[in-house]
């Protein structure tokens, strides 16, 4: 049988501080990450599937379902 375990007992390790962030770190954040983005015309030009992103996510994941259990079908033949 195991002795009893009480978390009280075994004393926590300190925790090494967290250095702060650099200044005006998260003021930069948000236009750092839109700079990284693909631009929306490039994207809209080059997708060939916009038509499915107009739909809607319960539609789109109906049509995935017949697409997946179709191939399966084909391939079972």
């Amino acid at each position: 049988m195991k002795p009893p375990f009480k978390l009280d007992e075994h004393p926590r390790r300190p925790r090494p501080l967290l250095s702060n962030p650099p200044a005006g770190y998260f003021d930069q954040l948000p236009m750092r990450v839109m700079a990284r983005l693909p631009q929306a015309d490039a994207r809209e030009a080059s997708s060939g599937w916009r038509w499915l992103a107009r739909h809607s996510p319960a539609l789109r994941t109906a049509l995935a379902s017949v697409a997946l259990l179709g191939a399966l079908r084909l391939l079972s033949i």
